[in-house]
C-alpha cells in the first residue's frame, strides 16, 4: 500500500502531487488505462525510468512448452503467458540535444491526475536540464470507450524562461526489454522477444508496425499518426524499422547556422547521413565544425560531402549518454590539429 502525502484523498479522480520513484511500479498500475481490448500501464512518456513497461492487448498471448525430467500424471504439457505488444505510448523528448529524463537535472514540478469520470490521465512536468535549459511538458492520454482499438496522447512543450530548440520524437517499440518476474527459465526464453517482425511501413507523420507471435501465431499491427502544431519552422520526418518506427518533430536546421559545433545523431544510414552533411555544409557557418555520433560508419566519407572536411570529425557519446562520462573522439585523415583539439574542448 502507498501511503505518502503526495496521494491527496480526492472525489472521483486519482492525483500524484510529486514522483516517488520509490513506489514507481506501484504508481504505473494506479494511472494504468485500459478499455477492456487495449491494456496501458501508467509507464512515463519517456519510458524511463519505469517499473514495469506493459502494454496489452486481450487475447494476445505466447505459448510456451513447460518439459519436465519426469513426466507425471495432470501435469501440463504447454502453458500460455500475456505478451507485452508493441509499445505505442513512447514520447521521448530533448531540450537543446538533452534528454528529457526526471533522474537528471532539476524537476522542478511534477503532478499526475487520472479522472475517473472522463478516463483522461494528465501530467504536468517542469523541468530543468544539466544545461540550464527549462521546459514544460503538459500531456494527456486515454484510451477510447467508443473505439476499442484506438487510443490516443496529447504532447505540448513550451519553454520556460527562455528559447530553447526541442526535438520531440514518437515511437513504436516492439520486444521492449521486461524485467523478469519469475525464477523459471522456460518463461524467460519464450518471452525475451515474442513478436517476429512481418512488416512496417512510414509516410508523412505516419508509421505502421507488423509482427505475429512465433508459437500461437497470433498476428497483429500497430499503428501511429500525428498532428503536430508549432513554429512555421517545424520540420517532420518518419523512419522504420523492424522493431522500431520514430516520427520526429524538429526544429529548422537553420537555427544551427551560427553556432560552433553540431553533431548529427540521426539514424545510422550512410545516405542519410551524408545528405545531411551535404545540408549542414550549406547551412552553417564557416566557423563551425561538423561532427557525427556514428560508431559504425566511416566519418572520411561523411567529411568528403562537405567543402570543409579538415573540420568534420566523430564525437561518440556511449549509452546511456547522460550517465557515461565517456566519450570517444574519431580523427579521420581529412580533420585537421585545430578541429581536433576544439573537440577535446
Amino acid at each position: 500500500m502507498i501511503q505518502h502525502p503526495a496521494y491527496p484523498v480526492e472525489p472521483w479522480s486519482l492525483t500524484e502531487t510529486e514522483l516517488r520513484l520509490d513506489v514507481l511500479a506501484q504508481s504505473e498500475s494506479l494511472f494504468a488505462l485500459a478499455n477492456g481490448h487495449i491494456g496501458w500501464r501508467g509507464n512515463l512518456d519517456e519510458g524511463e525510468p519505469y517499473g514495469l513497461p506493459g502494454s496489452y492487448l486481450n487475447g494476445v498471448y505466447e505459448s510456451r512448452p513447460l518439459p519436465y525430467a519426469e513426466a507425471g500424471y495432470g501435469y501440463p504439457e504447454a502453458g500460455q503467458t500475456v505478451v507485452n505488444v508493441t509499445n505505442a505510448k513512447l514520447v521521448r523528448l530533448l531540450v537543446d540535444d538533452q534528454p528529457f529524463d526526471v533522474r537528471y537535472g532539476e524537476l522542478r514540478a511534477h503532478e499526475r491526475t487520472l479522472d475517473f469520470r472522463t478516463g483522461l490521465l494528465r501530467r504536468r512536468v517542469e523541468w530543468v536540464s544539466r544545461g540550464d535549459r527549462g521546459v514544460g511538458v503538459c500531456s494527456a492520454r486515454l484510451v477510447s470507450l467508443v473505439q476499442r482499438s484506438v487510443a490516443a496522447i496529447s504532447y505540448e512543450v513550451r519553454p520556460l524562461d527562455a528559447a530553447v530548440r526541442v526535438v520531440v520524437q514518437s515511437e513504436l517499440v516492439a520486444n521492449e526489454a521486461i524485467p523478469r518476474s519469475t525464477g523459471d527459465p522456460r518463461v524467460s526464453a519464450v518471452l525475451e522477444a515474442p513478436l517476429r517482425p512481418e512488416s512496417h511501413a512510414c509516410g508523412g507523420a505516419a508509421a505502421t508496425l507488423s509482427h505475429s507471435t512465433r508459437t500461437s501465431g497470433l498476428r497483429l499491427t500497430s499503428a501511429m499518426d500525428h498532428l503536430v502544431e508549432g513554429p512555421s519552422s517545424l520540420q517532420v520526418s518518419a523512419e522504420r524499422f523492424p522493431a522500431l518506427a520514430r516520427v520526429t518533430a524538429t526544429s529548422d536546421l537553420h537555427a544551427l547556422k551560427d553556432v560552433d559545433l553540431v553533431i548529427e545523431s540521426v539514424v545510422e544510414d550512410l545516405a542519410v547521413k551524408k545528405e545531411l552533411f551535404n545540408e549542414l555544409d550549406r547551412i552553417t557557418a564557416d566557423k563551425t565544425i561538423l561532427a557525427t555520433n556514428t560508431s559504425t560508419l566511416p566519418v572520411v566519407e561523411l567529411a568528403m560531402q562537405t567543402g570543409r572536411p579538415e573540420q568534420v570529425c566523430g564525437i561518440h557519446f556511449f549509452n546511456p549518454a547522460p550517465v557515461m562520462a565517456l566519450v570517444e573522439l574519431v580523427r579521420p585523415l581529412t580533420a585537421s590539429d585545430a578541429t581536433i583539439a576544439a573537440a577535446r574542448t
